[in-house]
């Protein structure tokens, strides 16, 4: 990263929403749908903003499927700047991947967020080794966003997200598996932490 870009970054400080998964896309693209309509936003693969949309944009979502080992180093100083730096760590298929997902959750600011899919059970104990402020998603009773009551239509799929107390249904276009569930997920917890509402993300979902 060159000179004058570090210098933007450090003085402008965006929001940073990094996402870590095999299969990232379908991550990415629903926090991305999801947050469109509230804030200027950009939405990268494996690629650091260039300095016009440094200066442009208010927040990043940058996904990676863990191929390239050095920008995972150009993302440290990219969220090591950010004013609100948000790990979402999602699927993982190989388990040497998590020693790059440790490695980077070690260097986030303290004030930074982390993520994670409680059903992975790899995924799952990172937030042990760290500090940051933790969300969790998944179907087990132990994650903080929690999925029940799946029910499906004939052109819909249905469920219950009970988060905090609260019971809010979540309608999505039929899905074919628990994957499909799984990857809108990332996107409410990013929406809850940015401040929006879970019911009005719920219709923006529904119609993706």
């Amino acid at each position: 990263m060159d000179f004058l870009k570090k210098s933007i970054l450090y003085f402008k400080k965006p929001k940073v929403i990094f996402v870590m998964a095999s299969g990232q896309r379908s991550y990415a693209e629903a926090i991305f749908q999801v947050l469109k309509s509230s804030f200027k936003i950009q939405k990268l693969n494996e690629k650091i903003p260039d300095i016009l949309n440094l200066v442009n944009t208010e927040i990043f979502i940058i996904e990676t499927d863990f191929k390239n080992k050095d920008f995972l180093q150009e993302v440290k100083i990219f969220l090591k700047n950010s004013q609100m730096p948000v790990l979402v760590v999602a699927h993982v298929d190989d388990d040497k991947k998590i020693e790059d997902i440790k490695e980077l959750v070690q260097e986030m600011p303290p004030y930074g967020s982390l993520i994670a899919n409680f059903d992975e059970k790899i995924i799952s104990k990172i937030g042990k080794i760290t500090n940051l402020k933790n969300f969790s998603f998944g179907f087990s009773e132990k994650a903080d966003f929690v999925v029940s009551d799946i029910n499906e239509t004939e052109n819909n799929t249905n469920f219950k997200l009970n988060y905090n107390g609260n019971i809010v249904p979540v309608w999505l276009k039929k899905v074919s598996d628990k994957e499909e569930i799984y990857n809108v997920l990332p996107a409410i917890c990013v929406g809850i932490l940015l401040g929006l509402n879970i019911v009005e993300m719920s219709e923006t979902l529904k119609n993706l």
